[in-house]
């Protein structure tokens, strides 16, 4: 793998038909993302497991393992990694199974137009974008909210404001001491 390709999002797409495979591959031609094959399930996931994989595009039907069982899996090991699933078997119970088994992003049918597939890939990559962003937000607001409950533990009452009827701040005498000693200036009050 080359410099450039370590920033690319990595597709992984799974079949075990050369020609399918071939035909998904073909699909990304000159696409900004670093396409990974493998022609079996199991393959595909110890593959996921010893290195991250942005997307996952899989066929349903494989030997060994199929692709539900692969995108079930997967959700587990790698729960960040997009799921999508191929089949040329357009069932209801597929897709509910899909659904349910492998919280698939979504579920193409064979045959499926490239650029579609293309679509769905960008859509999925979107997606988990704005998934990391609410999962970094919440990260910092748990961050801040530990700091407040150390903050609080540590000084008890520091945390509190209290604010007379115009709204300007309350603070009594204990307090002041304590807010003077937090920032360095509890000679100020000492005279």
């Amino acid at each position: 793998m080359n410099d450039n390709a370590e920033k690319l999002p990595r597709v992984l797409l799974v079949d075990d038909h050369k020609d399918m495979l071939d035909a998904l591959r073909r699909a990304f031609f000159n696409q900004p993302y670093d396409i990974v094959t493998r022609d079996r399930a199991q393959a595909a996931l110890d593959l996921i497991e010893a290195e991250h994989i942005d997307v996952l595009v899989s066929d349903i039907e494989m030997p060994g393992m199929t692709g539900l069982e692969l995108l079930s899996k997967v959700r587990v090991a790698s729960p960040r990694t997009a799921r999508i699933l191929v089949t040329g078997a357009g069932s209801v119970a597929n897709a509910t199974a899909a659904i349910n088994q492998g919280e698939v992003h979504r579920l193409l049918h064979k045959p499926f137009n490239p650029a579609e597939l293309r679509s769905v890939v960008a859509s999925a990559l979107e997606r988990q974008e704005e998934l990391g962003a609410f999962s970094e937000a919440g990260a910092r607001l748990d961050r801040k909210n530990l700091l407040w409950e150390q903050l609080e533990q540590e000084h008890p009452g520091i945390t509190f404001v209290d604010r007379d009827p115009d709204g300007v701040y309350v603070i009594d005498e204990g307090r002041a001491h304590l807010a003077a000693e937090l920032c360095g200036l509890s000679a100020f009050f000492a005279t």
